[in-house]
């Protein structure tokens, strides 16, 4: 049945050449299950963990424990005793995400899943870690999801995952090959840890910044002016310049902050759109989305262009720092303002335009202070930035070295 397949990956590790064997999952394992149905009527507030589809995580296979839940269960329930995880265990979405893959921890605790979710429990001759790691693998996940049964609704079920053929080394060179992938999963593991605390940082300081709990100096030292009260409109004009010309660059403003080209975010330009009604934008502008703006959708412009009407383009006068409003406006209270200024048009939807935007009123510091946020604040986004780029290096190394060490 496995004949003439290449058992060989393309990358390992020295002193290992045998061919690996191609097995079943049901071969390899003690239980293939999946949790029951109506987990609600036991939500607590303490308890057991519930592990559910949103802690199997995208990438890698370290179960995501920030938003738990809990369970209280009687203590006679048979569909605990069933769905009960033990370390070791290997989880597998099975409807919505597809394939998303978690390895259950030493020390998890008493937990439990639901029908969202597969549990796969290995032989003592299988390493988990690995197999996780394998069925986590780019062309393993790609081969999983093709497993889906294509009905309404996306979804996986036990007898597919039973049958599910994939390959294996010998033991050894399993957990030479899990030890391996693990290291890199730490190294990321600390590098996310590094972002959420100078996101986390970044905030407060956002906080005690732009509430004037604390204050920058000027460069002899000396006390800044103290803030004053503004509108909005007294700090922008409204840059309501048309300008439908086909070779400008098509804008657009991401929702949590940022105005990018718009092929960045949906891979094409709309270039058969009418543009003549298209509004022009110069690099230091800020432009935001006029009915989103309530949840931050607003950025500066590092680019001249073009973005639709159904934005609003806002310039910089005189005496005023576009980086340190830009900064200003993702502020939460700000944000909170912005909302209860909004026109609202329905439940959930806001409109704030410019004539509304320009008679909101807050507290302003001098252009030199304001200068001197803006300056620390980018600092710290510069440094985000950066995190975040070598989170996405260290994941994009780990994807390519696993297309080449499975199977």
């Amino acid at each position: 049945m496995f004949n003439n397949e290449n058992t060989v990956p393309m990358l390992r590790f020295s002193n290992y050449n045998s061919p690996w064997n191609a097995v079943r999952v049901n071969e390899i394992s003690d239980l293939v299950t999946s949790g029951s149905r109506d987990w609600a009527q036991y939500y607590s507030d303490s308890g057991c963990k519930f592990i559910r589809m949103t802690n199997l995580p995208k990438e890698g296979i370290n179960l995501i424990l920030e938003d738990l839940k809990y369970v209280s269960l009687p203590t006679d329930s048979s569909e605990g005793k069933r769905t009960s995880l033990l370390p070791g265990d290997i989880l597998i979405s099975i409807t919505a995400e597809l394939g998303k893959i978690g390895l259950v921890p030493e020390n998890l605790g008493t937990s439990y899943i639901n029908q969202h979710t597969a549990l796969v429990r290995l032989k003592e001759e299988i390493n988990s870690s690995f197999f996780a790691q394998l069925l986590a693998s780019p062309k393993v996940r790609i081969n999983l999801n093709r497993l889906n049964d294509s009905g309404a609704k996306a979804g996986l079920n036990l007898s597919s995952i039973k049958s599910f053929k994939c390959f294996l080394p010998k033991l050894e060179e399993q957990k030479k090959i899990a030890d391996f992938l693990s290291s890199i999963d730490k190294k990321i593991s600390l590098q996310k840890e590094k972002f959420a605390f100078l996101t986390q940082y970044k905030k407060c300081v956002m906080q005690k910044l732009f509430k004037q709990e604390i204050r920058f100096r000027d460069d002899s030292g000396n006390n800044f002016p103290d803030w004053q009260i503004k509108k909005l409109g007294d700090c922008f004009a409204h840059h309501n310049d048309k300008n439908g010309g086909e070779d400008n660059q098509l804008l657009s403003v991401k929702m949590n902050g940022g105005v990018v080209p718009r092929n960045e975010i949906v891979g094409k330009d709309n270039s058969s759109d009418d543009k003549s009604k298209y509004l022009k934008v110069d690099t230091g502008d800020i432009v935001y989305n006029s009915m989103r703006m309530w949840q931050g959708a607003s950025g500066l412009s590092k680019y001249n262009g073009i973005v639709s009407p159904a934005y609003t383009v806002i310039t910089p006068k005189e005496n005023y720092c576009a980086k340190y409003f830009s900064h200003f406006f993702k502020f939460p209270n700000t944000v909170n303002l912005f909302r209860r200024n909004s026109q609202g048009l329905t439940s959930d939807t806001w409109n704030l335009k410019f004539p509304l935007f320009s008679q909101i009123k807050v507290a302003v510091p001098s252009q030199n202070e304001q200068e001197k946020i803006a300056e620390f604040l980018d600092i710290l986004d510069t440094k985000l930035n950066a995190l975040n780029q070598q989170i996405e290096l260290t994941q994009t190394f780990k994807k390519g070295l696993m297309q080449q060490m499975f199977v």
